[in-house]
């Protein structure tokens, strides 16, 4: 029973934790690459990193302080100026755009704690993007993103939470002359998936099938309109099954402007619709709108607002107000960043096998993160980072789940510090 309640515990945490990732991320350098042929070019890089983790079980009451180092490897194939597209319509346009990659990163923690050196593992990440016929009137774009996300579970156990994520979409549309107006139809497909036989309860899938359109209005300004329904629910059998089946419906509808030579704002608004056949669903509008203001060439501060509501692992979904500040500025080859973002979620209709008391079906939880970055690209083939994040998330949820003791809840709050410095070389 303790073991399935450490299951349940960790993912409840990645379903908490998956807000802020930014001890995920990595220096980005890319060098002049190894040429394979007239139209592709290899780009190998290499990337170390150490840093400290305040808590890795993230724990309310009993942190876990843990040094780490990481090494990290990565293989891209991308067409020659895949990013760039001729402006010129009597030029020869290229008729596919793409880049393929993967990339692994090993982390080892450095305590005497044997259940945080446990935690050593080894994630990866595979990417490819597909752009047919980029430049002409039918046009085809096909991507995937496949992660391997590995995080501690919760109660100080030294077995881990291995999560194979993988998002599929192809786009199709048309774009006649000119390429202002763009209508389309997409598929996506999110593959959610617990290496653990005891977790896979949680395993989901979700379809979308959806209809974009784009005007390019003016030269600085774009109008959207996007449609979408799913098909969500668990592919486990019918007993071992964990996820209420739904079928959302969400549409949304925004523009984006550049206001000024400093300004630029965006907006959007819409309406959505879970529809769950079981427990509570949403019906509700949703919204946002996000402004930059480049305070000179060098700088940059961006505002943000969001609400909507989202699926969720461990009840059916949530809903979230979030509001973000977002800070860049770079001096030659040296660019420091900042945010901080604080989240307002309610889960709701919370899976009892989560240890819920009292019959809740709700959660509230506030969650505060920021960060601070600092790149310094010594040339194009090595950047060296300096990096700090802090993350609380504050909740009124109790549960019963991982614990022994009579007359005793879990407090699933927490607070972590991370810090970290590292390099990334590139050829």
């Amino acid at each position: 029973m303790r073991f399935k309640s450490l299951i349940l515990g960790g993912i409840s945490l990645l379903a908490i934790t998956s807000t802020a990732s930014a001890d995920d991320s990595y220096s980005q350098v890319e060098g002049p690459g190894i040429l394979l042929s007239d139209s592709s070019v290899l780009h190998p890089s290499l990337g170390a990193e150490v840093g400290v983790d305040s808590n890795v079980f993230r724990e309310e009451d009993q942190e876990n302080f843990s040094a780490w180092f990481r090494l990290s490897a990565a293989l891209d194939v991308a067409s020659l100026g895949q990013d760039r597209l001729r402006l010129d319509d009597n030029a020869a346009q290229p008729k596919l755009i793409y880049r393929v990659g993967v990339s692994a990163a090993y982390t080892e923690y450095l305590s005497g704690n044997s259940d945080i050196r446990a935690q050593r593992n080894l994630s990866l990440t595979a990417d490819a993007d597909f752009k047919i016929l980029p430049a002409e009137t039918f046009t085809l774009e096909i991507q995937d993103h496949f992660v391997r996300v590995i995080r501690p579970r919760n109660f100080e156990s030294n077995e881990q939470l291995p999560r194979d994520i993988n998002t599929f979409r192809v786009d199709g549309g048309v774009q006649p002359g000119g390429r202002s107006i763009y209508a389309g139809i997409y598929y996506q497909n999110l593959l959610d998936y617990f290496e653990s036989v005891g977790s896979r309860f949680a395993n989901r899938i979700n379809h979308d099938i959806g209809l974009q359109i784009r005007w390019q209005w003016r030269p600085f300004t774009r109008i959207w309109f996007d449609a979408s329904y799913g098909f969500y629910g668990g592919f486990q059998t019918e007993a071992e099954q964990f996820k209420v089946p739904s079928n959302p419906l969400r549409l949304r509808t925004g523009i984006a402007s550049a206001l000024t030579e400093r300004l630029s704002a965006s907006v959007f608004a819409g309406y959505a619709q879970g529809n769950y056949e079981e427990g509570a669903s949403f019906n509700a509008p949703i919204f946002g709108a996000e402004a930059s203001y480049k305070y000179s060439l060098a700088g940059k501060v961006t505002l943000s607002y969001n609400y909507d509501n989202t699926d969720s692992i461990n009840s059916n979904f949530f809903s979230e107000h979030v509001i973000r500040a977002r800070l860049q500025h770079n001096v030659q080859r040296i660019q420091f960043s900042a945010y901080a973002a604080n989240r307002f979620r309610t889960y709701n209709e919370l899976n009892a096998a989560f240890g819920a008391v009292n019959g809740e079906t709700t959660r509230d939880d506030v969650i505060f993160d920021t960060g601070v970055g600092l790149r310094y690209w010594a040339n194009e083939r090595l950047a060296l980072q300096a990096d700090y994040y802090f993350v609380v998330d504050e909740t009124d949820f109790r549960s019963n789940f991982g614990v022994t003791a009579s007359n005793t809840l879990d407090d699933p709050s927490f607070l972590r510090h991370t810090f970290w410095v590292g390099a990334q070389l590139a050829y």
